[in-house]
């Protein structure tokens, strides 16, 4: 929960997506943290990884199935992951920080991932790709 605080103390709640916060968070939770890659797994294995319109529009606050709440914070988890890990720490903090002066999700991933990311779409299939590639399955 530290991570959480840390996170809205950085960016205004409002402008700090649900998904960026949880994943952020569940990098520091050992717990929650290892059952990612079986959460993942299995919704590759059946088809059944939310939507990433779904994904970044999730208001954990009125979900009410509680597999896609799980399945939530275990794309978060990854999806930070693989940021970090394909793209680097100094690119996410470019992301955080333009977060932090109040720019729009839109135009802090584009300030920080334009270069190699062009859209949220092309997030969406660079991600899916990975985790496909990490946990069997076919897109």
């Amino acid at each position: 929960e530290i991570s959480h605080l840390i996170m809205f103390d950085f960016v205004s709640p409002g402008l700090l997506p649900v998904w960026l916060a949880e994943g952020v968070a569940q990098l520091k939770e050992q717990r929650r943290r290892a059952f990612t890659p079986q959460v993942i797994q299995a919704a590759v294995r059946t088809g059944k990884l939310l939507p990433f319109s779904d994904f970044l529009s999730m208001d954990l606050k009125t979900e009410r199935d509680t597999q896609r709440v799980i399945l939530f914070y275990a794309q978060s988890h990854s999806l930070v992951e693989f940021l970090l890990a394909q793209y680097g720490e100094d690119r996410f903090q470019r992301f955080c920080q333009s977060l932090h002066e109040g720019k729009t999700v839109s135009a802090a991933f584009a300030t920080a991932y334009s270069s190699v990311i062009p859209s949220f779409a092309a997030l969406d299939q660079q991600w899916r790709k990975h985790v496909y590639k990490n946990f069997g399955g076919s897109l």
